[in-house]
């Protein structure tokens, strides 16, 4: 659990860093980089959980704006 906090702190952090416009060292390809890995392990997931449960998995997806910034999020329902 702590390696994953950890990991999403970092992930977060190089991406506010390289992605600010008016930051001290913007470089959109690793903040797109970041981006792009963050959408693979959620994409990776959805379909680990699916193979796993099949049927019984049912996954929600949704978009939202927090303070102009796109936070994805997705709900894992499982129904035995």
């Amino acid at each position: 659990m702590y390696t994953q906090k950890a990991l999403k702190v970092v992930a977060n952090s190089s991406y506010g860093f390289t992605g600010r416009k008016n930051g001290e060292m913007l470089c959109t390809a690793i903040s797109e980089t970041v981006t792009f890995l963050g959408r693979r392990l959620i994409d990776m997931t959805i379909e680990a959980v699916q193979t796993e449960f099949k049927e019984d998995a049912q996954v929600i997806y949704g978009n939202v704006t927090v303070c102009g910034n796109l936070v994805s999020s997705f709900l894992i329902v499982l129904s035995f």
